[in-house]
């Protein structure tokens, strides 16, 4: 410690203060013009002042002051110069609130700042910034006045008390700072008061009670400046934008926007004593203090001044908006105490925070009043109205403006703390940066709402069609970009960076809108264009409006980061994605192109890139063209592949003409020079190609102008091109594919028009003046080798000759035969013969006149009358006919007819015409043995012309149709004719014609299909006609898939009447299939309803027996009965019967197939009654609240409640469909019926929670005591393991004051407590992630009630669906004593002895257990505590265990229990349940099915996915192989499978036979498919097995061939073990596993039974 130099041990001394230097040189130099005007400004603003007067005052006017009162501040015309008396001293009041005795001990008190959270001052030194002016600023308030100096002999502050010497400063509502200056001087050298004035309008438009600042020279007033606010307009927040970050510190609530205006009157002699800006200042008074400090600019000359300001007072206004947002704070404790320490006061709940925004109208305005005045005088609003281009930023505003600007063309206000000269905010302090940071968030969220808003005003305005940068709409959104571009801030850039990431970051996406080329759009769909070519060919993305305007894209630049703005940049992508949805047109391709060759010569180009870049490009690229006839053409460039070269081949081919799509239009190829088409990959189209092209558009139907068939000129132009490339640049094989392509096409202009190359003659001859010959004046004698090499020829041959011939009117057959036997050397034989040449005969009725008169002759036969009759075509001959005569061999040697073939033959039989058919079958008869004795009746199986009976009509019919036996027209089956049967006059041709019948393909019996077909179609009417049918039937020889067919056809006829006079129900036909009717009289009246009852005799009633009719109907008969005809059922049976029939259903449901099960749910079937609540709320104790109602119906069983749950009938609403609980409540539940309590919720309302005593451990003892009894009489497990609810931490009992409980069903339902609260009940159980616990009440009516409360909500938790046995039962077990208990027979000790042992158990595996979630298989029981009574050898034992250790899937199988992790279960539960598994196996029925992946669990996609498909596969019998029946896969349309070996399938048919041994199961309960997906080992399908024979293929055959077979047993035992365990569980979890380990162990021994040796060698 430091002595006070005095000496003994007084006090420590206090640090003195030099007051004088700590206020002038600290506090009193503010770096900033006008500071003590911006400090006295905010403290009137804070004293809620409205007015606010500066008043500069010269010596004269000062002693003077004693003679007047207050003066007022009035205009003075007389005022014409501001450079006239010294002034001495400078006085600002308010008319704010009178300083309080806290206000004068505050300002006595350097650095005690304002407390007030709402004030700004926040240091206590503002106020000390007047000693920059004064040595001995006054204060008057409130009728007092204070004087503050500094002695001449000291350097402390003092004060004085003094009465108010000037009487014109003393006013009882106003407050006077009056400070004599230190140094007299004129105005105009201390202030520029036009700068001056700029201030105070910047300064008042952020002031929150002050609206008028006036400023006056003595009692003159030099200028007035006015606030006025309208209405605000409250702004809606956009979602899109984040109102806060992430720590949550400030929260904008809400935005509103309010206009306001600043008027300002100021006299011409502020305007006349302007200054200029001077490239030499004048230099100041080097005695003047005030100017050094004040002086804001240096003095200039005197300018002219516009005629508005010369004289008296001018008005000026200035109009803008301010948008004020409400802002939230919610500070962290710690944050709250560090910034108040800080600052001196605690920070406000909520704040404002002000922008200025002045719009593109109001800056117009603003600017254009400004421009009245030269340049060189500082413009009036400049300091309210920042420069949009960034020369002179907005400021940050603390109450008053700072030095601190904001880098955009808007102020900003708010809560801000500054440094402590209030130069900038303060970034620095850990606290303080926080908080300033926080507020630069809110600045640049605002700042962007402010941004959408004004675009989205402007987007509304936007014009349509290309954007008008002239337009007002796009000078609007260009004023509000400028307004929104950051520029750096000063004098710390921070404040703008981090309004930067606000304004950008507050939107998740990272985007804002801007201006583009389509208008205001969203920032990301935006591309800039690095060159300007790129808008020649892409239209759709937008981009900068104006590229010689930079200023959009400088705002875009001064808000990303530059890697983002780099992602703006159009890359090739972008101009993918707009291939890919338009077409270019020519223009825009030409333009593609030459940007490519740009590229391509460029010396900076990579080759490689440049080809990627094509590769990329080519294909998207599609490009739609017109020619100049308004043809449309769209091709994709990637299909180019040739171009028109004009200095070769393609200078000869016609510009009018189509050319091949992979080929460039001349038009669009010609800027650009060979080199750059042969860089991009395309070669000159070749004549080849190009002759393709036209020839290929005579199949595409081309127009007719550019169709070679239709078009002689085009031909003609096609085939002097052709010509003139034929001997030059084409080769052989071109000119043979070529000549190929045209001898189809009519396409040789010739002097009957276009013809075939082969029917045209280069020479004529005058024997046929209609003979096509070659004419045109562009064939030279060298293009005859084009012609010649196609086909057209020199001379006419014979066949031409024939043709033109028969086209000459008036030459029959007489003519040609008789010119054919003068000049036989000139005939071609094989010519004539296949000529249509020879006119047949028209037969007299004229039925052939329609039909070719020329006609080959081959087709033609003899002129006989027989044939004429038979409608035969005959040779038109009008001489006599002679088969010896020379025109007869001559014609019968080129192929004319003589008899007819047998189909020409049925042909005729089959004829319409009864004349004809009779004449050709007679015709028939008598040539069969001798003319067509080796007839194939195949070939006239498909044709009508047996004459037959069907359904006693005479018609022709098809052979394999007509039967010989007359029985079978019983069925509608034709027979034959019985005219051919008994005929008086034929006699014995009858035997004739029954040996031709069987040859002619007539049968003796349909087939069976035909006749179970016509059963279905042609059932008998009646049962005469029946027992004559079925008695025919009888002889027939049905097998057994027949006669199951037969079961299932409805062609008995029953009797439609009824013993009761009644008639059957019209639902069904009259005729019952055999599966449904009996033989007799039924049990019970109704089943004559449904059922069909016969009695036929003898053979009739054998085929019956043998279709399957029985006696009396099963239960699958009335099941069926019941879905088919429900209403009638129960219209006959009535509720009683119907529900004896429906227990008899029940005692064999298991046995019932899927099917039916499947249509008995969705059938009305079950009886139900409406339910009716009760209308009186009181009811006597044990009374059912509701009633059932007599109303009775059939329903679904998924529509009807099974009523298990008396206790809370009441919540069910009238008119839902019950079932009481009896006999038959299982059934109804398999069926789909719904418990009534599981529809039960139940929601418990506990109040006063007590802390834990010893009753609730008492009660939780006894509840874990009787437990074990309960599970042992209950006979199921709980959903929580025992060993589970005896942890401490998981199962809990806790106490309450009261407990109420409300019940509902499904959401929202009424309870039926009639209390706002519910119920009163004793206990409740509740389960959340971290365990159970069951909750009671201290005050209970009984013990009873309150173990019946505890018993009931434990079971409704722990187990699913109890019943109130279930309740009674747990209940009896905790309220009775254990020693009642065994006097009643319970087996107390024994039970829970085995229970805690079991638990102690699991508890020491789980201690051991060394992998993460199973244990070893170590602790798997043994083969003598499996089977007691057996013993086995060292050597099994140890076999046993290496299985154990080995053969595991997922862990150990032999036991599952797991960790903590998941819910422990014990694996005793499921040992009595692997028979009834093993019982399940089943066999497959169907013969085409499909396994569909089951879907896959979240939860248990780790699992094993060995039984379940990819994906869905269906599969298709093939057959059995040992008994076990086959599937392959069924392959779909253009599949293939690999070969299937048979000795594959036999040895894995066997192993499969040894595992039927193993488990005990039939070989037909095994199935083997067959599917190539080697991860697939097996499914289970409806409780049947299917295992792969194509992973057995992959895995294990090699081994059972080589005869090492116990691997592939082991693996498969496993396997089928596994699909086994699915019979119960079907999904991959816990209870699957410890089946599986359960059916693993019950048949371990007989796998090593089968394995070599009796053990494996593992």
């Amino acid at each position: 410690m430091i002595s006070n130099g005095q000496g003994g041990g007084g006090e420590d001394p206090l640090v003195d203060v030099n007051h004088r230097g700590l206020i002038i040189n600290g506090f009193a130099r503010y770096p900033v013009k006008f500071a003590v005007f911006r400090e006295l400004l905010q403290n009137s603003d804070d004293a809620q002042a409205r007015h606010v007067e500066i008043r500069f005052e010269t010596k004269d006017y000062i002693s003077k002051s004693g003679t007047r009162g207050s003066v007022k501040t009035i205009d003075d015309p007389e005022l014409r110069t501001l450079s006239g008396p010294e002034i001495h001293c400078c006085s600002v009041r308010n008319d704010g609130d009178l300083f309080s005795d806290d206000d004068w001990k505050r300002v006595l008190k350097i650095g005690d700042g304002n407390p007030n959270e709402h004030k700004v001052g926040g240091f206590g030194v503002g106020f000390y910034s007047v000693f920059s002016v004064t040595d001995e600023p006054i204060i008057i308030s409130n009728g007092k006045q204070l004087r503050l100096f500094f002695a001449q002999s000291s350097d402390r502050l003092q004060q004085k008390w003094e009465n108010v010497g000037r009487p014109d400063l003393q006013h009882p509502r106003w407050t006077v700072f009056a400070m004599k200056l230190k140094q007299p001087a004129h105005l105009n050298d201390v202030f520029d008061v036009l700068d001056l004035t700029q201030f105070l309008v910047s300064a008042i438009a952020f002031t929150k009670n002050v609206l008028e600042v006036s400023l006056s020279l003595n009692s003159s007033r030099i200028c007035t400046v006015t606030k006025h606010t309208s209405q605000s307009q409250t702004v809606a927040l956009l979602p899109s934008l984040h109102p806060a970050r992430p720590n949550g510190i400030m929260t904008v609530k809400g935005i509103s926007a309010i206009p306001v205006s600043i008027a300002v009157r100021i006299a011409q002699c502020v305007y006349s004593n302007a200054e200029k800006v001077a490239n030499v200042p004048r230099a100041p008074r080097a005695d003047t203090l005030v100017s050094a400090l004040l002086r804001g600019k240096a003095i200039a000359q005197p300018i002219t001044l516009p005629p508005s300001a010369q004289e008296g007072y001018s008005n000026h206004r200035v109009e803008f908006y301010i948008y004020s947002a409400v802002v939230a704070v919610k500070l962290p404790t710690q944050l709250a105490s560090e910034l108040k320490v800080w600052i001196g006061k605690s920070l406000p709940k909520d704040l404002r925070y002000q922008v200025v925004y002045i719009s593109k109208d109001q800056y117009d305005e603003s600017v254009q009043e400004d421009d009245a005045y030269p340049s060189t005088i500082g413009r009036l609003f400049q300091g309210l109205r920042a420069s949009i281009g960034g020369q002179n930023s907005a400021l940050i505003f603390v109450g008053q403006p700072t030095s601190q600007t904001t880098g955009i063309g808007g102020h900003m206000w708010s809560r801000f703390i500054p440094t402590s000269e209030r130069q900038s905010i303060d970034l620095a302090n850990g606290v303080v940066k926080v908080w300033n940071e926080e507020l630069l968030y809110v600045g640049g969220y605002v700042s962007r709402t402010i941004y959408e808003l004004e675009l989205a005003k402007v987007r509304e305005d936007w014009p349509q069609g290309p954007v008008d940068v002239q337009s007002p709409a796009y000078n609007r959104a260009l004023h509000v970009v400028q307004f929104f571009t950051f520029h750096r801030s000063s004098p710390s850039p921070e404040v703008s960076d981090r309004l930067r990431r606000a304004f950008l970051g507050c939107s998740p996406r990272k985007t804002f809108s801007t201006v583009s080329s389509a208008g205001i759009r969203d920032l990301w769909s935006l591309r800039i264009f690095n060159d300007s070519s790129y808008s020649k060919f892409i239209k759709d993305w937008p981009t900068l409006p104006d590229k010689n305007d930079t200023r959009i894209k400088q705002m875009i630049q001064s808000v990303l980061d530059p890697e983002d703005f780099d992602k703006l940049m159009l890359r090739a992508q972008d101009c993918i994605e707009e291939f890919r949805k338009r077409h270019l047109d020519g223009i825009e391709l030409v333009d593609l192109l030459m940007w490519f060759n740009r590229l391509r010569m460029d010396p900076d180009a990579k080759e490689n890139q440049l080809k990627e870049l094509q590769g990329m490009f080519f294909p998207v690229v599609r490009v739609m063209t017109t020619t100049a006839d308004d043809h449309t053409t769209t091709f994709t460039l990637s299909t180019i592949r040739h171009f028109v070269d004009s200095s070769t081949f393609g200078s000869t081919i016609p510009v009018h003409g189509p050319l091949p799509d992979n080929v460039l239009a001349p038009a669009l190829s010609r800027g650009l020079d060979t080199t750059c088409l042969h860089w991009l990959g395309w070669t000159p189209l070749a004549p080849v190609d190009w002759s393709r092209h036209v020839i290929g558009n005579v199949n595409r139907s081309a127009e007719p102008k550019h169709d070679i068939t239709r078009s002689p000129q085009w031909a003609e132009d096609f085939l002097v091109v052709l010509a003139r490339a034929w001997s030059t640049t084409l080769s052989s094989e071109e000119r043979e594919e070529i000549s190929a392509a045209l001898q189809c096409l009519p396409c040789i202009p010739t002097s009957a028009g276009l013809v075939l190359p082969q029917s045209a003659f280069i020479h004529g001859t005058a024997v046929l003046p209609r003979l096509p010959v070659l004419r045109s004046q562009r064939f030279s004698p060298g293009d005859l080798v084009m012609f010649d090499a196609i086909g057209v020829r020199k001379q006419v041959d014979f066949e031409t000759f024939l043709k033109q011939f028969t086209e000459l009117e008036g030459h029959g057959n007489d003519e040609l035969v008789q010119y054919l036997l003068n000049a036989p050397d000139t005939v071609d034989r094989r010519v004539l013969q296949n000529a249509p040449v020879f006119e047949r005969e028209i037969s007299p009725d004229g039925h052939n006149a329609e039909m070719s008169l020329r006609v080959k002759l081959c087709e033609l036969h003899q002129p006989l009358e027989v044939f004429r009759r038979m409608g035969l075509p005959t040779l038109r001959w009008t001489p006599a006919w002679s088969n010896t005569s020379p025109t007869a061999l001559l014609l019968s040697s080129l192929g004319l007819r003589g008899m007819p073939t047998f189909e020409t033959v049925i042909k005729c039989c089959s004829n319409s015409q009864e004349s004809v058919h009779q004449t050709a079958f007679a015709f028939l008869r008598q040539s069969m043995e001798s003319l067509y004795s080796d007839i194939d009746p195949r070939s006239v199986e498909e044709t009508p012309f047996i004459p037959a009976m069907d359904n006693g009509t005479s018609r022709v019919c098809k052979p394999k149709d007509v039967y010989m036996e007359n029985q079978w027209s019983l069925l509608g089956f034709p027979v034959v004719h019985s005219s051919l049967l008994v005929d008086s006059v034929l006699g014995p041709k009858n035997e004739l014609l029954f040996r031709c019948l069987p040859r002619l393909g007539v049968q003796e019996r349909p087939s069976t299909a035909a006749v179970l077909n016509a059963l279905r179609r042609h059932p008998p009417s009646d049962k005469p006609a029946a027992s004559r049918l079925f008695s025919f039937l009888a002889r027939y020889d049905f097998g057994p898939s027949d006669l199951k067919a037969l079961s299932k056809i409805p062609f008995i006829p029953v009797d439609a009447g009824l013993s009761d006079g009644t008639q059957r129900d019209e639902l069904e036909d009259r005729c019952f299939p055999p599966c449904r009717c009996f033989f007799g009289q039924p049990k019970r009246p109704y089943y004559r309803r449904v059922f069909g009852y016969v009695d036929f005799e003898g053979p009739a009633k054998t085929l019956l027996i043998n279709c399957g009719v029985r006696y009396q109907p099963l239960a699958e008969d009335v099941a069926e009965a019941l879905i088919r005809h429900s209403e009638t059922f129960w219209e006959a049976a009535g509720k009683d019967q119907l529900l004896f029939e429906l227990r008899k259903i029940a005692s064999d449901y298991d046995s019932l197939s899927s099917e039916l099960k499947e249509n008995m749910k969705m059938t009305f079937i079950v009886p139900a009654s409406a339910w009716k609540p009760r209308k009186s709320t009181w009811r006597r104790e044990g009374q059912q609240p509701g009633r059932v109602d007599e109303i009775i119906e059939l329903k679904k069983p998924c529509d009807v409640i099974i009523i298990d749950d008396l206790s809370s009938c009441d919540l069910l609403s009238e008119g839902c469909w019950t079932h009481p609980q009896d006999d038959l409540e299982v059934f109804y539940v398999k069926l789909g019926a719904t418990l009534l309590s599981n529809l039960v919720k139940h929601c418990y309302t506990r109040e006063g929670e007590l802390p834990p005593d010893e009753v609730c451990n008492q009660y939780r003892r006894k509840i874990l005591e009787r437990l074990p009894l309960f599970l042992h009489y209950f006979g199921h497990q709980p959903r929580v393991p025992y060993a589970k609810l005896k942890e401490d931490a998981y199962f809990e009992v806790r106490m309450c004051r009261i407990i109420y409980v409300r019940k509902s069903i499904g959401e929202g339902e009424e309870t039926s407590s009639q209390g706002e609260k519910g119920d009163k009940t004793a206990a409740c159980a509740e389960e959340s992630d971290n365990g159970i616990t069951l909750w009671i009440t201290r005050n209970c009516n009984s013990e009873s009630d309150m173990m019946y409360d505890v018993a009931t909500s434990l079971c409704r938790l722990l187990f699913e669906a109890p019943k109130a046995n279930d309740f009674l039962l747990f209940m009896t077990m905790l309220s009775t004593e254990l020693a009642v208990l065994r006097q009643r027979g319970y087996n107390v000790d024994e039970i829970i002895g085995q229970m805690e042992k079991q638990t102690l158990e699991l508890d020491d595996a789980l201690d051991d257990e060394p992998g993460p979630s199973m244990v070893s298989a170590s602790s798997a029981p043994s083969m003598t505590e499996m089977n007691p009574d057996a013993r086995m050898s060292d050597k099994k034992a140890s076999t046993l265990k290496k299985l154990q250790n080995k053969f595991t899937i997922g862990g150990s199988i032999f036991t599952s229990v797991r960790r903590r992790t998941s819910p422990v279960v014990l694996e005793h539960q499921f040992g009595h349940y692997v028979q009834d598994v093993m019982n399940k196996c089943q066999r497959e029925r169907e013969e085409c099915l499909r396994n569909d992946p089951r879907p896959k669990d979240s939860a248990q996609s780790s699992k094993e996915e060995y039984c379940n498909a990819r994906n869905p596969i269906s599969l298709t019998l093939k057959g059995e192989c040992e008994g076990i029946s086959f599937y392959i896969t069924a392959l779909e349309r253009g599949q293939s499978r690999s070969e299937i070996h048979p000795e594959s399938l036999k040895r894995f048919a066997t192993l499969l036979l040894k595992l039927g041994r193993i488990f005990h199961l039939q070989p037909s309960r095994l199935h083997v498919f067959y599917h190539e997906e080697r991860g697939l080992m097996g499914f289970n399908r409806n409780n049947a097995i299917f295992l792969s024979l194509y992973h057995f293929e992959w895995k294990h055959d090699e081994q059972v061939r080589t005869g090492s077979t116990d691997a592939a047993l082991i693996s498969w035992y496993f396997v089928m073990a596994h699909e086994i365990a699915h019979n119960m569980f079907s999904n991959h979890d816990e209870n699957h596993e410890l089946l599986f380990s359960e059916i693993c162990q019950r048949y371990l021994r007989d796998l090593l039974a089968e394995l070599s040796n009796g053990y494996a060698s593992v």
